[in-house]
């Protein structure tokens, strides 16, 4: 371990060395950079599929609720990702369950979590989370379901639900649900949604409809749902998708074709489906994802591969090693000494171990390193 006393040495002598060590450990993404994927925890939180999950912009951390253990436990326990660790913060609030949707309320800082199922009960209810406490605030409408389907849609402050073998519409505006269409996509379970805040357009792909898996990929604009794509990713249910406003693409990943778990990784960029890479985490359904905003990725947890593993790992997926003046000179003020490196957080910082990027850090983290010993983000 460095010391801070060697480390505080003058900030004359330092900062050349630095500088140049910056220059080649830091390495900017070109504008159109192939993202990737990299796995960043493993084992936390402990293994779940089903499990619900949204990113919490209003205090930076990605919440995971619930779900279902190797054992098909259901759980009830609420966790959060701030970027370097996983931090259980509540384990009472609403009853445990798994196979619930979740998104988050951007106009109001609340986390929406509407019904699921603990294999004996169907929920039918609606609770929020605050950053501290659970609170039922609605129950009964929609009917009850589960492997539903949700997104906030940011323009009109709604929070769009579809599915859990239903073809209903729902939105929740913070008071009360509505259904505003009757026709759309088919009655089917475990499809994947997410909000494009670029075009104003939630996004639903594939799921399952009477023993039938589906390819389909639709657009609802608040009053109609338009047919988009039936060409891209191979038909499958409970995938798992989220919009990336950085790069103004919705990114899926894995589910189920109905005989095996998929691994593979596509962006819906409004008008066609691509594929990206062919790395990343182990083939899988089930699992929960979200967009970290503020770091510009895409978090995935857990998920099950239909029998073998239940996973207690976390992956992100984006352009790394991306860098800005401000970055680096935030970086800066750890290496010249004039703050103190926090060694546990240091021990966070993931060097690339392989490939182009073999050796350098992600620039990102040294910034949230600098500004957790700064005092302007709490510590882990």
């Amino acid at each position: 371990m460095v010391s801070v006393d060697l480390v505080r040495f003058s900030a004359s002598r330092v900062l050349p060395i630095i500088c140049g060590l910056l220059f080649l450990v830091v390495e900017r993404a070109p504008a159109g950079a192939v993202p990737m994927w990299r796995q960043v925890v493993s084992g936390m939180p402990p293994s779940r599929t089903s499990a619900s999950m949204a990113y919490d912009s209003a205090r930076g951390k990605t919440l995971l609720y619930g779900g279902a253990d190797s054992s098909f436990h259901i759980m009830g326990d609420t966790w959060e990702w701030d970027g370097f660790v996983w931090k259980r913060v509540a384990t009472t609030g609403i009853p445990a369950r798994g196979y619930a949707s979740m998104a988050f309320d951007s106009a109001r800082g609340k986390a929406v979590l509407f019904g699921g199922s603990d294999y004996s009960i169907n929920y039918s209810d609606t609770s929020e989370w605050d950053g501290t406490v659970w609170r039922r605030v609605a129950n009964g409408t929609p009917s009850a379901r589960f492997f539903t389907c949700m997104a906030f849609d940011s323009a009109r402050s709604k929070a769009v639900l579809f599915g859990g073998g239903f073809g209903e519409t729902w939105e929740w505006d913070g008071t009360r649900w509505t259904r505003p269409a009757t026709t759309g996509p088919s009655a089917r379970q475990g499809a994947s949604m997410a909000y494009d805040s670029v075009r104003g357009r939630t996004v639903l792909f594939g799921g399952i409809s009477s023993g039938t898996r589906l390819r389909d990929t639709w657009e609802w604009d608040g009053s109609t749902w338009t047919p988009v794509a039936t060409t891209g990713p191979a038909a499958r249910e409970n995938a798992s998708m989220v919009y990336d406003t950085a790069r103004s693409r919705a990114v899926l990943f894995g589910g189920w074709d109905g005989n095996s778990d998929l691994g593979d990784t596509w962006e819906w960029d409004g008008n066609t489906w691509q594929q990206t890479g062919t790395s990343g985490p182990p083939p899988r359904s089930e699992a929960t994802m979200a967009y970290d905003s503020a770091r510009q990725r895409v978090v995935l947890a857990g998920g099950w591969d239909n029998g073998t593993n239940h996973f207690a790992d976390t992956w992100e997926y984006g352009s790394f090693h991306v860098s800005t003046v401000q970055d680096i000179a935030s970086a800066l003020q750890i290496a010249a000494g004039l703050i103190a490196p926090d060694a546990d957080a240091m021990a966070n910082l993931d060097v690339e171990k392989s490939g182009p990027s073999a050796g350098r850090v992600d620039i990102a983290d040294v910034v949230r390193i600098a500004r957790k010993v700064a005092g302007l983000e709490s510590n882990p």
